[in-house]
């Protein structure tokens, strides 16, 4: 029985050991690039055509394998893919000018630093008509900001990375549960 009370300790130790990385490891895999901000932001009504489009994401990103594409009122792309660049966590690309009244579709493919992609798009409007005379003709619409209610939709083809992560997260718990109740077991023998 002496020699069976280190192995077992070693078994236990090793499993503990297992299920934290595997947790640690879910906690980092769940964890993918967004859409933090966006200018023009999403639901937009500017009365100036803009001259680019930004979205800033929650981690670098990367320029191979991502895409920003406006299209128009008229479905045609407005935007110019040779205009497009990274820069950290900043991607952007230049649009036409002099666009019509209507909404655009801004779409986003966007690589992350760790090679999962996030896919989705938004609109805003441009309404070029004058507005009224006590409004001002400059001022900018705010840029949209991460609402800490909600997180933006997206899509990785890679995986469901939440549903996975909940999977594995519930399942480092249970491990880490039975490790407790072996411990708790081996004790209470150790006392008797």
């Amino acid at each position: 029985m002496g020699k069976l009370r280190p192995r077992i300790r070693r078994v236990i130790a090793g499993f503990a050991i297992a299920s934290a990385s595997l947790v640690l490891t879910a906690t980092q895999a769940s964890a993918h690039s967004e859409l933090i901000s966006s200018d023009p932001a999403e639901g937009a009504t500017l009365h100036k055509s803009p001259t680019k489009v930004s979205l800033t994401f929650g981690e670098p990103i990367q320029e191979d394998g991502s895409t920003i594409v406006v299209t128009g009122y008229d479905e045609n792309a407005i935007s110019d893919d040779s205009t497009f660049k990274v820069n950290g966590t900043v991607a952007s690309v230049a649009v036409a000018g002099d666009q019509k009244t209507g909404d655009y579709v801004v779409a986003y493919r966007i690589l992350s630093a760790d090679g999962h992609i996030v896919e989705d798009s938004y609109t805003y409007h441009l309404d070029v008509a004058l507005p009224s005379a006590s409004a001002s003709t400059d001022t900018p619409s705010p840029t949209a900001t991460a609402d800490p209610t909600t997180s933006p939709v997206s899509s990785d083809t890679s995986d469901d990375s939440s549903a996975g992560g909940v999977w594995v997260l519930g399942l480092g718990a249970i491990a880490i549960a039975l490790v407790a109740a072996i411990v708790s077991v081996l004790m209470r023998r150790r006392r008797d």
